[in-house]
């Protein structure tokens, strides 16, 4: 230091240097840093979807499945007759998801339901990896790819599920990423293409998709090869496409399953009571979600995006790529099971149109702040989703169950409720919903063969329609269960078509309530109880009777405290199920009490607002009604549904001015929502305006709704309008679609008879 002291000139180029170096030093540093930064984004993008899929199992065809994967291995062969139900018992039933239910079964042996739902996440993980190397190869930048890789699984939410889609949508993102290769000149990708489609065929029955995007780009690129005389390329195209529709023949069922699936796809069954073929537009009207909402942005997005790019590179248009999104979106449009296909299969295309725009907007040299800029981000955006779907915010704000971990969901698993079953005597025939046939399958079979599960298509369009009529005429149903011998139900909780017959069993004489709890209710008919009585776990029980408040109180929380965990939502969810059972079964003021616990336990819960509300409107409370529609549209202001009933409360009310400002409102924010329209046109009969509610019921109708009330109310409204032959296509219609009461259908005929006659004069 002296030294230093004593040769100020030393000491200052001492200095000099230092700084020169570490000034030599700091921008590497800094670009290292970046670099890891840079790949923390693409990290954390392709972890989102990992943990959007790291959900516990909760739905009920998971176990049907599972059950099948065990009976194939157990068995050594593949089923080719029904040999569960006891409605569709040696029915042939051409199994065409066998390899998945296999692998999901070993799975399962392995490590549990856990093992289950971590493999199905590293499929997804696998599917997200995929596409976003393909978007990259397309031209994207990372933070691009990322973005259009987070956008697809925020679209693809709603399938992620331990069901077979899962495995197609890695199959079709590997098809796709394959084919995309072979469009940027590397054709010996193609190669790959037969090998997926023998996966694919015995895996789901969407298997056609693959060879659609397998022709398609065939076609188009095999023709420009062939114009450019290049022959190799062409017959390598060519090959290749045969091999991959000869690949579908690879399965147990030879070409009557590939038959099967083409005929499926065409006429989009409406067979599933899952939803998964209803259209996609009525489900965004009656059930929107981020999920719907993301893909409805993605669906108008890629035309958009490939107009754009035609008008940059008319000459080096990709026109494969017009093919797949019309296709795409022709399939999404008709069916929402096509959705989350849409997403993952149009992604490489939309990454690659939103790099053709960019480059043409920044020129070939992209400038640092650009750059920087759509790091921030897509970082941002992935940290969001990582954190809404991690502390299950997600599911909180569309006031869903939250799922987020492995194992099952015991909140929505019936497991209590089938241990309850298997303590039955055998030999006793159940009926069963459709939802819940599959955990039944899984817990109660060779013990009890469930009435229906989720294979429709098993069950065929006579038993579904007669199911439908059953469920909705309690009489009609009393038949079937005498044609049937069927001396216990056993209902999971979900359907909305279920409140009808649970109503009619509590009120009947030939019927008791076994047992309830938050996720189903067991009825048994009241001929079975000296058969049940003989078994010494049962001498004890007799029907439940609801009657005791504190007691349920008591009961509805020692299920949350079994089933939901530490969480003050889940556990308001569970006491708010309990509540909705004991609505549906007119125990209003037990169910009043739950409602009010479960807003007290946690306020986010929709329903239980929700249920409070139309509580004090049937009992014409209307002023506490408000008060609870208010308090749910002042934490949630865009619940939509709560506005609508708000609405129907201020009517009620005979407050007509703030219905429709209430309404209005809500078609304004929600212009294809079909409830909404309905209200407004009720309102605007109430005001005598029945040209402006025939409007309104129009605009319903044009909503894809079918609705054979809609078309009775529309019927009623122009024949006092003196509009008979409009009124005559509208109980036509009505009749066409009708499945309620038969005398109602007498009723409603006799009308239209009336109509039909001509006056004398």
């Amino acid at each position: 230091m002296g030294l230093l002291r004593m040769c100020p000139s030393i000491s200052s180029g001492i200095g000099l240097e230092i700084r020169g170096r570490v000034g030599d030093n700091a921008a590497p540093m800094h670009g290292k840093l970046l670099k890891v930064l840079y790949a923390a984004v693409v990290v954390l993008a392709l972890a989102f979807p990992f943990l959007l899929a790291l959900e516990k199992v909760s739905e009920s065809d998971t176990f049907w499945h599972l059950k099948t994967g065990e009976w194939i291995l157990s068995h050594g062969s593949i089923p080719r007759t029904d040999p569960f139900s006891s409605t569709a018992f040696g029915k042939p039933w051409p199994n065409r998801e066998w390899l998945f239910q296999a692998v999901i079964y070993s799975v399962y042996a392995w490590g549990g339901f856990s093992a289950l739902v971590v493999a199905k996440a590293a499929c997804i993980f696998l599917a997200g990896l995929v596409l976003f190397l393909a978007c990259r190869r397309n031209g994207a930048g990372s933070p691009l790819a990322a973005l259009v890789v987070m956008a697809t699984f925020v679209a693809s939410r709603e399938r992620l599920e331990v069901l077979p889609e899962v495995g197609t949508l890695c199959l079709a993102a590997i098809t796709i990423c394959l084919l995309e290769a072979a469009r940027r000149g590397k054709p010996l990708w193609l190669l790959g293409l037969p090998l997926v489609q023998v996966v694919w065929v015995n895996v789901h029955e969407s298997f056609p998709l693959g060879i659609t995007l397998a022709v398609i780009y065939g076609l188009v690129y095999g023709i420009e090869s062939a114009l450019g005389k290049q022959w190799r390329c062409a017959l390598l195209i060519a090959a290749t496409l045969l091999l991959t529709c000869a690949a579908c023949l690879v399965n147990p069922f030879g070409m009557e399953l590939v038959r099967h699936a083409i005929e499926q796809i065409r006429s989009l069954n409406p067979a599933s009571t899952a939803g998964d073929w209803q259209p996609t537009r009525l489900l965004l009207l009656t059930e929107p979600n981020w999920a719907l909402t993301a893909f409805w942005w993605l669906f108008w997005l890629n035309p958009v995006v490939l107009i754009a790019v035609l008008a940059i590179k008319p000459r080096e248009f990709p026109w494969a790529h017009a093919l797949v999104v019309g296709v795409m979106s022709l399939l999404a449009w008709r069916a929402s099971q096509f959705t989350a296909l849409y997403a993952v299969v149009t992604a490489p295309i939309l990454a690659h149109g939103l790099a053709v725009i960019r480059t043409k907007i920044a020129g070939k040299e992209h400038s640092d702040w650009g750059e920087k800029t759509a790091r921030v981000v897509a970082g941002v955006a992935a940290v969001f989703l990582i954190f809404v779907v991690v502390t299950d915010r997600w599911a909180a704000a569309e006031n869903r169950p939250t799922k987020f971990g492995v194992g099952v969901d015991a909140s929505v698993v019936p497991l209590r409720a089938l241990s309850m079953m298997a303590k039955l005597p055998a030999g006793l025939n159940v009926f069963n919903t459709f939802l819940s046939g599959g955990p039944l399958l899984w817990k109660g079979y060779p013990q009890w063969r469930p009435f229906c599960d989720g294979r429709a298509n098993l069950y065929g369009h006579d038993f579904v329609d007669r199911y439908r009529r059953a469920m909705s005429d309690p009489q009609d149903w009393e038949v079937w269960m005498r044609e049937r011998s069927v001396s216990v139900a056993y209902l999971q909780y979900g359907a909305a078509t279920d409140r009808t017959l649970l109503r009619y069993m509590v009120k009947s004489h030939v019927w008791d309530l076994l047992y309830f709890d938050q996720a189903a209710c067991i009825f048994v008919h009241q001929s079975s109880w000296p058969k049940l009585r003989t078994d010494k776990e049962l001498v004890g029980y007799k029907p439940v009777r609801v009657t005791d408040t504190n007691a349920v109180l008591a009961y509805a929380h020692a299920l949350a405290d079994e089933t939901a965990g530490g969480g003050t939502y889940r556990r308001a969810r569970v006491v708010g199920t309990v509540g909705n059972f004991l609505m549906a079964i007119g125990a209003v003021n037990s169910a009043r009490a739950l409602f009010e616990d479960a807003v007290a336990i946690n306020p986010r819960p929709s329903e239980a607002w929700m249920s409070l509300a139309a509580i004090n409107l049937d009992e014409a409370d209307t002023n506490q009604a408000l008060e609870a529609t208010g308090k749910l549209l002042a934490m949630n202001p865009r619940y939509f549904y709560a506005r609508l009933l708000q609405a129907q409360i201020k009517a009620t009310n005979g407050d007509l001015d703030g219905a429709v400002a209430d309404t209005d409102a809500v078609v304004s924010d929600q212009p294809h929502s079909a409830q909404g329209w309905l209200l407004r046109a009720q309102l605007a009969g109430r005001e005598g305006d029945r040209p402006g509610a025939i409007r309104a019921i129009q605009r319903t109708i044009a909503e894809d709704v079918e609705d054979p009330n809609l078309y009775l109310f529309l019927g009623e409204l122009l024949v006092a309008e003196g509009r008979t032959n409009e009124a005559v296509d509208a109980y036509e219609k009505c009749l066409k679609l009708w499945n309620g009461p038969p005398e109602a259908r007498t009723r409603i005929e006799a009308d239209l008879a009336k109509l039909r006659t001509p006056v004398k004069k």
